[in-house]
């Protein structure tokens, strides 16, 4: 089990280059979003890196940032002197210098200005070169980024069983107050009657009506039961191996509607009290269950 959110981040050394790599990742509701910035010498190896990053996640945010930094004593790598063209210049230049009579030697630094011989390395070039080292810097942060992922997925699912637990309790605590229910309202409806001077036998016809349409009215028994399903199914879902994000939404989404049900039929405040306990705990683990994969 792992979060939507996490990060991961590597450095590689190769060909005078300093490759930083930092993976991380938000959460996204539709589907999944891999968005790579790479560095224009290295934009042509966009395919090759999605490939690897692509795969990590099934859904959210995924951000991969690539810097690439020449080292100090590689400066000059960016640029490379065509020992052929410099030769063909300085037979030119020595040539031309006979011709007109002139005598000295050809200075370095004029060869080097000629067009040619000196090259910026192309970036074709230089992505060949920096492929593997790129491609293992990534595969370094994205094993980095993975285990920050199942870390905080482990603390989520720890904290979203304990809420669950909180639910299940309360369910069962709205079992227990249930077969009470009844008697209940039948005291307390005997009582209002006897205060307004109504005094009914217990066993008038009028009476056991309004406590035989009271009871199928306020019925939570099939609501109790199926919450009692759904609860399991979470735990089930919890303890799962691979993403259970979509599957969790709408669970909850099932639970709530249960626990609301509980909540219009019942005409007792404890019952009430307990039902909004349990949306309270429902609302944190919504709120918690937007961050799992």
């Amino acid at each position: 089990m792992k979060s939507m959110t996490g990060f991961g981040a590597a450095e590689v050394r190769a060909k005078g280059r300093r490759l930083q790599v930092e993976i991380k990742a938000v959460n996204g509701r539709r589907g999944l979003d891999v968005q790579i910035a790479l560095p224009r010498e290295l934009r042509s190896l966009e395919a090759e890196v999605r490939s690897l990053v692509q795969p990590a996640m099934t859904r959210g945010n995924l951000m991969v940032d690539v810097a690439s930094r020449a080292e100090a004593s590689a400066e000059a790598s960016a640029f490379r002197i065509d020992p052929d063209r410099l030769r063909a210049a300085h037979r030119e230049v020595e040539a031309a210098a006979r011709a007109a009579g002139l005598k000295g030697e050809v200075p370095l630094e004029m060869l080097l200005r000629l067009p040619g011989v000196v090259r910026e390395s192309q970036p074709e070039a230089e992505a060949a070169a920096l492929q593997g080292p790129l491609l293992d810097a990534v595969t370094q942060a994205l094993e980095a980024f993975q285990k920050a992922r199942t870390r905080e997925g482990a603390f989520l699912v720890k904290d979203l069983k304990a809420r669950f637990t909180a639910i299940g309790r309360g369910a069962r605590a709205v079992a227990a107050r249930k077969k009470d229910h009844a008697r209940l309202h039948r005291e307390a409806l005997l009582r209002r009657l006897k205060e307004t001077g109504l005094d009914l036998p217990v066993d008038d016809e009028r009476l056991a009506k309004e406590l035989a349409f009271f009871a199928d009215r306020s019925d939570i028994s099939e609501e109790l039961t199926r919450l009692a399903a759904h609860l399991q199914e979470a735990g089930r879902l919890l303890g799962s191996k691979t993403p259970i994000g979509r599957n969790l939404d709408f669970l909850l989404q099932e639970i709530g509607r249960e626990v609301n049900t509980v909540g219009s039929k019942a005409n007792d405040l404890e019952i009430t009290r307990r039902v909004v306990a349990m949306k309270t705990e429902l609302e944190k683990i919504r709120e918690q269950a937007q961050n799992l994969e």
